[in-house]
């Protein structure tokens, strides 16, 4: 009972403050000796004991269950129960928690954080599969000083955050899900995916599923700019070095 004129805590089953001496239902001052003048309810006490700890002790019993707890000896407050950890008072420990090891409250089966995805290998879509040919490469230095460079892979290739995006970058907040594609099978063509911000050739928006893509052009997707360098193909090196 905490008194409603300064807040004090009083035991259990008290009517009057301990300190203020006012009556603990509607704080009065000076309630009387019996009965509250303000409220009327009767100002002795109910009968209810504690015991040393504070605890109240059964009607007709000087026995604390509490501090005796269920095998009827008294526990030692504050005792240290399995080595580092204490009891807090009052509180009754079975015997069997007291022999159990700091050890045995560990947990052992915690499992390993994840690594960092950002850098994960991407999934390839469509027929080209993870063995598809290498046939050019995207750079941009928008988000590192020292640039970073992705792979163009013959078939399809989604540009985006997502995970399954084969050039995928995740610190782009203007960058879609799966934003844009550039396709390769005999040439090499540019689309948008319907993206929040659009995408720009050479800062020319693309407004159709299918743009021819020139070697050296400028892509910008969200806030990223790229460019776009196509790779010659083998034949054509073998060609080159034959005229030498």
């Amino acid at each position: 009972m905490f008194c409603p004129n300064d807040g004090i805590e009083n035991r259990e089953g008290a009517k009057r403050c301990k300190k203020c001496g006012a009556c603990l239902n509607c704080g009065e001052k000076d309630p009387g000796e019996k009965i509250c003048r303000k409220c009327r309810i009767p100002l002795s006490d109910t009968g209810l004991r504690q015991c040393p700890k504070g605890h109240t002790l059964p009607q007709g019993s000087d026995r604390c269950d509490i501090c005796e707890g269920n095998s009827g000896r008294p526990l030692a407050h504050g005792s240290p129960v399995g080595g580092a950890r204490r009891r807090q008072p009052g509180v009754y420990v079975p015997p069997e928690l007291t022999q159990m090891d700091d050890e045995d409250s560990i947990p052992t089966n915690i499992p390993e954080p994840r690594p960092d995805e950002r850098r994960r290998q991407p999934t390839r879509f469509g027929s080209a599969g993870s063995t598809a040919k290498i046939v050019g490469v995207l750079v941009t230095y928008s988000w590192k000083r020292e640039g970073e460079i992705f792979e163009i892979r013959e078939g399809r290739n989604l540009i985006g955050s997502d995970l399954d995006c084969d050039v995928r970058l995740d610190c782009d907040p203007a960058l879609s899900g799966k934003h844009a594609h550039i396709t390769f099978l005999k040439s090499f063509v540019i689309g948008d995916m319907v993206s929040k911000s659009g995408t720009f050739v050479d800062d020319q928006p693309i407004e159709s599923e299918r743009l021819p893509l020139r070697n050296g052009a400028t892509i910008r997707t969200g806030g990223t700019v790229w460019t776009f360098v196509s790779m010659p193909s083998p034949g054509e090196h073998s060609e080159g070095a034959s005229k030498a």
